[in-house]
């Protein structure tokens, strides 16, 4: 029988001592989206969730109440005159009304000859307001909510040219005001009479060339003031009440919007979306602000120039009260952690998807640090995170965007160009092979080393078509990557080009890769395990294990020299080896994508900012019969100085083994 059979085999057949508690660390906040806000004074403020929930805050977002539960009905908009007398817009043409700061609320829209979505609002006192929505929709009501007028024009250009009036409307009084749609055609139009009659005015021809989209997202005013957002992180400015704009800020020509934007007065305004911009000086200079999260700002909600709030996608809240700097005021976010490395015993630093955010503990998993994206300073995925030595580590993601640090990632500082980043691919995967030659995998089989510890890069060689999922080292001299599409690659002696060595079958994806001894194991979707065996040759995958429940399987690491373990969708945790496997259940339902062994403990991350924890305790092996035979039938006697195998036992238990 072989060496590697037989020693995969025992994490079964011996006798292990260690716990099968499985323990959720860490998980999203139960909070739906925030639709639109309201904010008094720094302390005080609406905020509606989905199917209109409002909850209130009296202590700057410390803590909240509900004033309003959900009943299934969107709330678009929300704005008060005072303190007490507010209104909201929502879905199928209801308005509400309340008299007492939000307590409660009184249906005042005339949704028998009026049913369109609203999703702009501009309260001018306790009797004039003005809705805006889909199917050109512009409403007015002089008495309180009693009575609504329809507002349009019979101008050519004035009336509005059957657009979805669904980007927002804004009055800086009773008689000025501006409406947009967020149609691809930078389209708005002003009114100086009070909606009696409104202007066309187009604000496309002031996209440079070049930019692909004359979406516009969201419109504000202040003072005398009326900014406009929109697709190519495009801030416009009116200063004559809409009938002209000005550009008044730098344009992003990729895929990037500002979706909220929030005018404080005639210098102030803050336009947020993937990141937040603010100008002291009416637009003629911006600084960009460090929110804390690479998560889109999709609502801000400023009540002076130093004081105010920002709501990111993911449950990210965050205020200032110094116009700047940002703490947080929401619990833990309801992200998607991608990848964990244990860099020590006690710290460990895990990845998100989609924002560039990281979370830490420093004390063994007792505590994670919000996530954030400060130290990378990032809006996108991060796939990769691998630790070389306590101090050395890299980050590596979306675009092909490398990090590294050198001091176990108190600071991380991005790379230059690479060749997967100039053609804004992405990076999957990443090996150190010793402290200064270091592998990265990405997108269609590409694989670039570093001989620098990651300050520069080259491609190499590579005869893989699929995207890489893992790279994992065997020996020396040979790497193995593999594969979507059951696709595995193997570098020559020297790790200088790869080729493809097998594709499975099946055809299913290889998520991961991780190795011991001779054997590697490998998740992969539609709930297989495959093994990679040094005494089968490397050409060859064996098909070893199909979960029983869940579908694909995405992240493995073995334990010690034979347990291994498998996590997946569903909350899937599996530990064993291709005779024996035993399935648990997470305390969670959520996909698990990685998995990192410290201090006894696994560590696995997910999505909805899962982390579990399994306490293994020592793991130590007893001297069972079964041992006993497999270690003379391989000769391992001699290696025990009174042949009962008490000097191998001592040994695997400290770390180490004579096999």
């Amino acid at each position: 029988m072989k060496k590697l059979m037989i020693l995969v085999t025992l994490i079964l057949v011996a006798t292990l001592a260690f716990g099968q508690t499985w323990t959720l660390e860490k998980e999203e906040t139960d909070i739906e989206n925030v639709m639109t806000s309201y904010f008094f004074d720094a302390d005080t403020g609406l905020v509606v969730l989905d199917d209109s929930q409002v909850e209130k805050t009296t202590d700057g977002g410390a803590t909240w109440t509900t004033l309003k539960a959900c009943d299934g009905t969107d709330w678009n908009a929300i704005e008060f005159v005072d303190a007490e007398i507010g209104y909201a817009g929502g879905d199928d043409g209801f308005i509400y009304k309340t008299t007492d700061g939000g307590a409660n609320w009184t249906e005042v829209g005339d949704t028998a000859n009026y049913t369109e979505d609203i999703t702009g609002i501009s309260v001018i006192d306790a009797n004039t307001v003005y809705c805006s929505g889909k199917d050109t929709l512009v409403l007015k009501t002089v008495d309180s909510g009693t009575n609504w007028e329809y507002q349009t024009s019979d101008d050519a250009e004035g009336s509005f040219k059957g657009e979805d009036l669904d980007g927002g409307i804004v009055f800086t009084d009773v008689n000025n005001g501006v409406v947009i749609t967020d149609a691809n055609e930078g389209f708005t139009w002003y009114t100086t009479d009070g909606g009696t009659t409104w202007n066309f005015k187009e604000i496309a021809s002031l996209f440079p060339q070049g930019t692909i989209s004359k979406r516009l997202y969201d419109v504000s005013a202040g003072g005398s003031t009326i900014a406009v957002v929109g697709y190519h992180n495009t801030v416009f400015v009116s200063t004559d009440g809409g009938a002209n704009y000005t550009l008044a800020s730098d344009v992003e020509y990729g895929y990037k919007y500002f979706e909220c934007v929030d005018v404080i007065d005639d210098n102030n305004i803050i336009a947020g979306g993937k990141h937040i911009i603010k100008t002291t000086d009416g637009g003629a200079n911006w600084d960009t602000l460090a929110v804390g999260s690479g998560e889109d700002v999709s609502l801000i909600s400023y009540v002076d120039a130093s004081n105010g709030f920002i709501f990111s996608d993911s449950y990210q809240w965050a205020k200032t009260t110094n116009g700047t700097d940002f703490t947080t005021i929401s619990d833990w976010p309801q992200l998607r952690f991608l990848s964990i490395d244990a860099i020590t015993d006690n710290k460990m630093v895990a990845s998100t998807w989609g924002c560039g955010d990281l979370t830490e503990s420093a004390d063994g998993g007792a505590t994670w640090s919000h996530p954030t994206n400060i130290k990378t300073n990032s809006h996108n995925d991060i796939w990769e995170i691998e630790f070389y030595d306590a101090n050395n580590g890299l980050l590596a993601g979306d675009y092909g965007h490398i990090w590294l640090t050198s001091d176990g990632g108190a600071t991380w500082t991005e790379t230059g160009d690479n060749p997967i980043k100039t053609d804004g691919d992405n990076i999957t995967a990443s090996i150190y092979l010793d402290a200064n030659n270091v592998l990265v995998g990405g997108e269609d089989g590409r694989i670039l080393i570093s001989t620098d510890a990651g300050v520069n890069w080259v491609e190499i060689p590579s005869s893989g078509t699929e995207d890489i999922q893992d790279l994992c080292v065997i020996d020396a001299n040979r790497v193995v990557a593999v594969s979507n599409d059951g696709e595995m690659l193997l570098s020559t002696s020297t790790i200088d080009s790869f080729y493809v060595s097998h594709v499975t079958p099946e055809a299913q994806d290889l998520n991961a890769i991780t190795w011991n001894g001779d054997v590697g194991i490998i998740p992969a979707d539609n709930k297989y395990v495959y093994m990679l065996d040094l005494n089968l040759g490397l050409d060859t995958l064996e098909l070893i294990y199909t979960a029983s429940t869940g579908d694909d399987l995405l992240g493995a690491e073995f334990i010690n020299h034979f347990t291994a373990a498998i996590v997946g969708e569903a909350g899937m945790i599996i530990l064993g080896n291709e005779n024996e496997i035993t399935e648990y259940t997470a305390p969670t339902t959520e996909t698990l994508y990685d998995v990192t062994y410290a201090n006894n403990k696994l560590w696995i991350v997910g999505d909805g900012g899962v982390i579990v924890s399994g306490d293994f305790g020592a793991l130590n092996i007893t001297t069972d019969l079964y041992i006993n035979e497999f270690l003379a039938s391989n000769d391992y006697a001699a290696q025990d100085d009174n042949g009962d195998y008490d000097d191998y036992i001592e040994l695997y238990n400290a770390g180490s083994s004579p096999i």
